[in-house]
């Protein structure tokens, strides 16, 4: 299965772009039990080196909307603070019709229109401790 792993990204990084050493342990945790699991993970910030480069960001757009096209699971990792980024995404995801999964921190609460989408039949929404949790409860939603 193709999964399109939406997460922040430029609001994780350090002055020089270069994404937080906790974050992408994590999401290399949870890109990792994914793989070893047969499905294809697409994970911008991966693609781009755990960096924010000088890319056009309109292409880059472009792109990740083309993993999300070819995606037959579309996972948002929603935090405290809302990203442009991760809602244009979803939007894009729901209005494509793609299976979507809503992931929240425990202890965050989800936003209205997210807590809206997840009543939506192709849409899930979980809570997670930890991002090996959450790959095991990503893996559930798949086999479902």
């Amino acid at each position: 299965m193709n999964i399109f792993l939406s997460v922040s990204f430029s609001s994780e990084v350090d002055e020089k772009g270069v994404v937080n050493a906790a974050y992408r342990s994590d999401l290399e945790t949870l890109i990792q039990i994914l793989e070893e699991e047969g499905h294809e993970v697409f994970c911008a910030p991966r693609l781009e080196g755990w960096k924010v480069t000088e890319h056009n960001p309109a292409h880059a757009l472009k792109e990740d909307l083309k993993e999300i096209d070819k995606a037959d699971l579309y996972v948002a990792i929603l935090g405290e603070d809302i990203s442009a980024g991760v809602q244009l995404e979803t939007g894009y995801a729901v209005a494509r019709d793609k299976r979507v999964v809503l992931a929240c921190p425990n202890g965050i609460k989800l936003g209205w229109t997210n807590s809206a989408l997840s009543s939506f039949d192709n849409i899930s929404s979980v809570n997670f401790g930890f991002y090996d949790s959450l790959a095991h409860q990503i893996l559930q939603t798949v086999i479902r």
